[in-house]
């Protein structure tokens, strides 16, 4: 059993989180038939709950198990391309793992089940009891593909997406990403000065991100991360859906919503999160 360790990011309460969830959920969007991916983000609920729910929503008719979800490795413990067969556990109760797609992805010898890549990471976390809340009200069984990713080439990706490509064509994708981190807390601060310059500084940026995401070009996302030393946690992650994304036909991507830590807590030093799906 993989024990919670994001409690703080959510309630740790099955009833307060439960509320939590419903509150969140309490938006009104159109709902996609075709959605293959998300991309939402993995913050405290607080900041950024309200975008990964109502991209979720927007993607909710879509969502199908097994559900392979795709986060970026923090602490930089374990293997870099990581899987892990252990039952996760929130305070909505457990879920367990698909060992058969696990195992399958597993033949391709760059990936390999690593529990410790996970034991401390909370990305993939994070998201999960937005997918059980789902799943509850849809009557999903719900079995996922955790998958953690540590900085790896663009080569490396290119052959594992060959793999999830295969292996994972017909299941629903979650990408865990923030995008932009901005300020002295995060070492990087690119734009001095006056708060309102930097803001569209980073808006301006995370755009051209969007677009190449929504545009389905991982070279050109990739390229853009690198060249300009770009804080989105997530790219690697990212990156790896969109080479998967074009190997299974995927058409486009839509931004759904865009927030930033500022709108609850005035800081200099800020993250913004984007809500993203793939059809």
């Amino acid at each position: 059993m993989r024990e919670p360790v994001a409690i703080g990011f959510y309630p740790g309460g099955n009833e307060t989180l439960q509320r939590t969830l419903q509150e969140l959920f309490n938006t009104r969007v159109k709902r996609v038939d075709n959605v293959k991916a998300v991309i939402v983000p993995h913050a405290g609920y607080i900041y950024s709950g309200s975008v990964t729910a109502k991209t979720m929503l927007v993607a909710e008719k879509a969502i199908k198990s097994p559900v392979v979800i795709i986060g970026p490795n923090h602490t930089g413990l374990g293997y870099p391309v990581a899987l892990s067969k252990q039952t996760w556990i929130t305070p909505l109760g457990e879920i367990k793992t698909d060992t058969e797609t696990i195992q399958k992805l597993c033949e391709n010898f760059t990936i390999r089940v690593d529990e410790t890549a996970h034991s401390r990471e909370h990305s993939i976390e994070v998201e999960l009891p937005f997918l059980q809340y789902l799943a509850k009200k849809r009557s999903i069984d719900l079995r996922i593909v955790p998958v953690c990713l540590q900085l790896v080439t663009y080569s490396t990706l290119e052959k594992i997406a060959e793999t999830f490509a295969s292996v994972c064509k017909k299941c629903f994708f979650v990408i865990s990403s923030d995008f932009t981190h901005f300020g002295p807390m995060y070492g990087y601060e690119p734009k001095k000065g006056n708060p309102v310059e930097q803001i569209k500084f980073v808006k301006k940026m995370d755009k051209e991100l969007i677009t190449y995401i929504c545009e389905l070009k991982p070279q050109k996302f990739w390229d853009t991360i690198q060249e300009n030393g770009c804080t989105v946690c997530g790219a690697v992650p990212i990156t790896l859906m969109l080479l998967v994304m074009k190997k299974i036909r995927a058409k486009k991507g839509k931004l759904i919503e865009y927030k930033t830590s500022l709108e609850v807590s005035p800081s200099d030093s800020f993250v913004s999160y984007a809500g993203i799906i793939i059809q």
